[in-house]
Formats: C-alpha cells, sequence, structure tokens
C-alpha cells in the first residue's frame, strides 16, 4: 500500500511539470515577485545582509550593495505596462511602472532628510521581468527565489517606509563620527516622526 501511494504521488508531480503546471513552490506570477521585492524593500530588505540575500534572489543579476541616496515613501503602486495581447512579449519579459509616493530622501553619508516637494510625490520607475528555467531559457546564476520570473537589472536604491526610515535614521545617527552628523540625524528623526 505504502508503495502504492508513493508510486501515485511521484506520478502526479511528473505529470504536473509534463504539462507545465508550476509546483507550489516553484511558481508565483510577475508581479507577485515584483511586490514581494517592494514589500521586503520598504520594510527595510537592503539594510541587513539576510534581507539583502532574498532580495538578490528575486534579480537575474543583482550586481553589487548600493550606497547612494535612500527614497522614503508611503506607498507604492504597481501597474503593468499594456502589451498589444496582454501577455509576455516573445523574449519572455513582463513591463511594469511601479508609483511610489516619494516623500522624501535621506542622505546617509550626513544622516540629512529631505522632503520631496509636493508637485514630485509620485516618483515612477519601470521594471523588467523575465521568465527563467525550463519555460524559456537557462536561469543565471543560483538563485533561491520562489518563482521562474526574475527582475532584470540591478537592485535599485532603496525605498523604505516611514517606520524603516526611523529605525535607519537611528542606526546613522548611532555610528555617527562628529556631532554635526548626530544633529543631521535628531533633525532626520523629527521630520520623519511627523509624517507617521
Amino acid at each position: 500500500m505504502y508503495r502504492l501511494l508513493v508510486s501515485l504521488i511521484a506520478i502526479g508531480t511528473a505529470s504536473r511539470v509534463a504539462i507545465g503546471i508550476p509546483s507550489a513552490i516553484a511558481a508565483q506570477s510577475a508581479k507577485a515577485v515584483l511586490i514581494r521585492f517592494c514589500e521586503l524593500d520598504a520594510n527595510g530588505g537592503q539594510l541587513t545582509p539576510e534581507g539583502s540575500r532574498t532580495i538578490a534572489a528575486l534579480f537575474a543579476a543583482p550586481g553589487s550593495a548600493r550606497s547612494g541616496k535612500v527614497g522614503v515613501v508611503s506607498s507604492f503602486k504597481v501597474n503593468r505596462v499594456s502589451s498589444k495581447d496582454g501577455s509576455a512579449d516573445d523574449n519572455g519579459t513582463i513591463k511594469y511602472r511601479v508609483e511610489y509616493t516619494l516623500l522624501g530622501v535621506i542622505e546617509p553619508s550626513q544622516a540629512e532628510f529631505s522632503p520631496t516637494p509636493a508637485t514630485l510625490l509620485v516618483e515612477p520607475t519601470l521594471f523588467t521581468l523575465k521568465r527563467y528555467g525550463n519555460r524559456v531559457g537557462a536561469r543565471p546564476g543560483n538563485h533561491a527565489a520562489a518563482s521562474d520570473w526574475l527582475i532584470e537589472g540591478p537592485v535599485p536604491e532603496p525605498n523604505l517606509n516611514v517606520d524603516s526610515a526611523i529605525r535607519y535614521v537611528t542606526e546613522l545617527r548611532a555610528k555617527a563620527a562628529n556631532d554635526a552628523v548626530r544633529r543631521n540625524a535628531d533633525r532626520a528623526l523629527a521630520a520623519l516622526k511627523r509624517l507617521r
């Protein structure tokens, strides 16, 4: 009886793979992969080694760690850039526009926060996702993402939600080498707390 059960499970798994039905572990939609990145990023994922590895696994070529300015966002919205028939193009790619509601920018070296003018609150960013794996070609590298959709290009600069930005500036203040940076961090923290 046990052997029969194991054989039936093996046959069911093989037939799902043969007809292209993704396993529960393997496939998420391209949009779900991009939303996962945006959520991880907003919650400070790029600021920890573990989070950086998780985010890098969602990218085909993540590149090296970024150390430029850090955006502070209140929300984001993911919209498909329409194609003629709504499917992936011939290269197995799909484009999305992420519209961030940008509240300001943190300059890490000085722990300064600059609020965004009201006229520039929505900052669109274009992302291209490509299907890898046995459907459209070899998967690059050794990724641990739970999907065969990966984001093309390097990981962009971080965009943090307000609570993550407060934690980040608090860490910058704690590591500050001089009083000027600590004062900047104090002003940044006061401004960020007003955005909650």
